[in-house]
């Protein structure tokens, strides 16, 4: 595990927006029948420690408005890959505590930042206990579905991401990330598949390298 001593969150969420990795979209949840309840924070918890694995393809709509497709792969406890359509070849990867970010313009190399310091960490999780998380700053309805935010409260300049779940049959399907200046990169599913084998080696931070530093 490569280990960044000085985390910086801001530039974080830059490179975030930059790479087109994390977000959230409103317009799906329009196309979902209403649902009528706030879902509690103890019954997100038991979806999210109820996931083992799951799969999506996604649509990303990035703060300058520029747009993105690709897959995402969840393996929980704590791995999860973004992997960008071409001619985007951005990659992310979250394994052993430490989220790995590829830079198409890049060397090959990683910039790494650790899992739990990110809001990500929270929910990939072994054990997700949402009611007591310091992370958790909100948790409302908003007629469509039920929004639960994520942020260090210590550090609110470090941006904010919040996840979109709409019942009764829990699902997740959209998350945000607003950065310190109110600038949101948006993020949806198509259809999150629960269960399911996942290749192991699409976890594979040092396989990533190695093929990305041959083929520059």
């Amino acid at each position: 595990m490569i280990w960044v001593p000085s985390f910086d969150w801001v530039d974080y969420v830059d490179v975030m927006n930059k790479l087109s990795i994390v977000a959230t979209i409103t317009s799906i949840l329009f196309s979902t029948p209403a649902f009528a309840d706030k879902l509690s924070l103890a019954q997100l918890s038991e979806y999210l420690n109820k996931m083992t694995t799951a799969q999506s393809r996604f649509h990303q709509t990035n703060a300058d408005g520029s747009k993105d497709t690709g897959d995402i792969y969840i393996q929980r406890p704590g791995r999860i890959r973004f992997e960008y359509d071409p001619p985007n070849s951005a990659l992310v990867l979250a394994v052993s505590n430490t989220l790995s970010v590829f830079d198409p313009k890049g060397d090959g190399m990683p910039q790494n930042y650790p899992l739990d310091k990110t809001p990500l960490g929270l929910v990939l999780a072994k054990r997700v206990d949402l009611e007591n998380a310091r992370m958790v700053v909100g948790h409302h309805y908003d007629g469509t579905a039920t929004i639960l935010s994520v942020q260090d409260p210590d550090h609110p300049e470090r941006g904010r991401m919040d996840f979109y779940f709409t019942g009764p049959e829990i699902d997740l399907r959209q998350w945000a990330l607003f950065n310190e200046s109110g600038e949101r990169t948006i993020f949806v599913l198509d259809d999150l598949q629960l269960g399911g084998k996942i290749r192991s080696s699409l976890f594979n931070v040092s396989l990533e390298i190695m093929q990305r530093t041959q083929r520059d």
